[in-house]
C-alpha cells in the first residue's frame, strides 16, 4: 500500500522541517511545504497530496482556514489545523471550513498520528459515499421512473426528502419547488382525481401497508396518467414513504383502445346477426311482391306493388350496408373507371325514379382509375338518387 502523501503548510521553517521528519518517522510521506496560503492552494493543485497539515495564521492575506476551505472545494483535500490559537471565533471560523481536525501547539507524536489516522479514515468514507451517491444519482437519472421519499407527520405535516428530476418532471413541477414546498408535488393532479389521491395518502398512513395510486396529472396542458408506489419506514413521529413514479399513459391508452374494440367487436356480431335475420324476411316479401306481379294485377295495385318493391330495395341496400360493417360481407377492391360506372348505373335508373324527374351526368374527361369495391360504389350512386328522389318528392308536397 501505497504512503500517505502529506502537504504541510507552516510559515516557521524549523518547526516545519520537524513535522516533516515526524511524519516520515510514522511512515507518511511529505511531498511538499509552503510557507503562505496561496502557495498553499497552488500546490495542493499541483502535488494532489492525501491531506494538508494548516498552520492557521501564515504571512499575507490569506490565513489557513481561508485557504483549507478553498483546498476542500476546488480539490476535495482534507485538512488538519495545527495552531497554537483557541481563541473561540478562530475554533468557530475554523469550524466552517470543515476541517478534519484541530490540534493545538504543541502536541504530541501520537496525538498528530490519531489525527492524522482519523482524517485519512473519515476522508476515505466521504469520498466512497460521495462516489456512491454519484452513481445512485446516475442511476436514477437513466430510469424513466422518477424516485420520491416523502415525510408524512402525525399531524398529516408534509415534508420532501428527496425527488429525483424525473420525479418532478412527471409530476409537472420542480426538485427545488418540492423541496421548498412538498405540496407542489400535488399542484398539478386532476381535479377529479385529486380526493382520491389524498384518501390513498390517508389510508396508507394509518396502516403498514403498501402505497399505491394509479390517476391523472394535467402537466403542460397534457393529461397524462401516473402510477405512484411507496413503502414505509416508521417513526414516533412521522413515516417516510419511499417509492417510484411512472407514466402508464401509453398503458391506459391501450387498455381504453382495448375495451373500444370490444365493444365495437360486439356491435359489429350483434349488427351482423340482425341484418341476417331482416335479410331473411326481406327475402321472403320480396319473393311474394314477385308472385303478386306475376297474377298481372292492374291500375293502383300494380303501382303499389312496385312501389314496396323500391322500399325493399332500399331496405337491401341499408342491410347490405350493415353486413359491410359487421365484416360478414367481403369487400373485393378492382381498378374501376368510375365515369362509366356511374354511368351505367343512371342508365338503369332513370326509367324506375319516375315522371317529372331527369338525371344529368357531367362526367371529366381525365378522371383515372380507383380501386375500390364495384358494388358499393354502385349502391352509392343508387343511393344519392333515391334520396334525391325522396327529397324532391318531400319538397313538392
Amino acid at each position: 500500500m501505497n504512503e500517505p502523501r502529506i502537504l504541510i503548510v507552516e510559515d516557521e521553517r524549523i518547526v516545519a522541517a520537524d513535522l516533516s521528519k515526524r511524519l516520515k518517522e510514522m511512515g507518511y510521506e511529505p511531498v511538499g511545504q509552503a510557507a503562505r496560503a496561496d502557495r498553499a492552494v497552488e500546490l495542493a493543485g499541483e502535488l494532489r497530496p492525501d491531506l494538508v497539515l494548516m498552520d492557521i495564521r501564515l504571512e499575507g492575506k490569506m490565513d489557513g482556514i481561508t485557504a483549507a476551505r478553498a483546498i476542500r472545494e476546488q480539490f476535495r483535500i482534507p485538512a488538519v489545523f495545527l495552531s497554537a490559537n483557541t481563541e473561540e471565533e478562530t475554533i468557530a471560523r475554523a469550524r466552517e471550513a470543515e476541517p478534519f481536525g484541530y490540534l493545538v501547539k504543541p502536541f504530541e507524536g501520537r496525538e498528530l498520528r490519531a489525527n492524522i489516522e482519523m482524517a485519512l479514515y473519515k476522508h476515505r468514507a466521504e469520498e466512497e459515499l460521495r462516489q456512491a451517491k454519484e452513481q445512485y444519482d446516475e442511476l436514477v437519472r437513466r430510469i424513466s421512473c422518477g424516485v420520491y421519499a416523502l415525510r408524512i407527520g402525525s399531524d398529516e405535516s408534509l415534508r420532501m426528502e428527496y425527488a429525483s428530476p424525473r420525479a418532478a418532471e412527471l409530476l409537472g413541477t420542480t426538485v427545488e419547488g418540492m423541496m421548498a414546498d412538498a405540496k407542489a408535488a400535488f399542484a398539478s393532479v386532476h381535479p377529479e382525481d385529486e380526493a382520491g389521491l389524498w384518501n390513498a395518502v390517508r389510508f396508507a398512513g394509518e396502516r403498514t401497508t403498501v402505497f399505491q395510486w394509479e390517476g391523472r396529472y394535467v402537466v403542460r396542458g397534457e393529461t397524462r396518467w401516473l402510477r405512484i408506489n411507496g413503502e414505509p419506514v416508521r417513526g414516533k413521529e412521522s413515516t417516510v414513504w419511499s417509492g417510484v413514479i411512472d407514466d402508464i399513459t401509453g398503458r391506459k391508452r391501450l387498455e381504453e383502445a382495448t375495451k373500444q374494440a370490444h365493444k365495437l367487436e360486439a356491435i359489429r356480431r350483434l349488427t351482423g346477426g340482425m341484418a341476417h335475420e331482416f335479410n331473411n324476411f326481406l327475402a321472403g316479401i320480396t319473393l311474394k311482391l314477385g308472385l303478386a306481379e306475376m297474377q298481372n294485377p292492374g291500375g293502383d295495385v300494380l303501382e303499389l306493388l312496385e312501389e314496396m318493391e323500391v322500399s325493399c330495395q332500399s331496405a337491401a341496400r341499408i342491410i347490405k350496408q350493415l353486413l359491410a360493417f359487421s365484416s360478414q360481407s367481403v369487400i373485393q377492391p378492382v381498378p374501376l373507371d368510375l365515369g362509366a360506372m356511374v354511368a351505367q348505373v343512371l342508365e338503369g335508373l332513370r326509367p324506375k325514379l319516375g315522371d317529372g324527374i331527369e338525371v344529368e351526368f357531367a362526367r371529366p374527361e381525365s378522371l383515372g382509375l380507383v380501386k375500390a369495391d364495384r358494388a358499393l360504389m354502385v349502391q352509392v350512386v343508387q343511393d344519392l338518387c333515391w334520396n334525391a328522389r325522396e327529397a324532391m318528392q318531400q319538397f313538392s308536397l
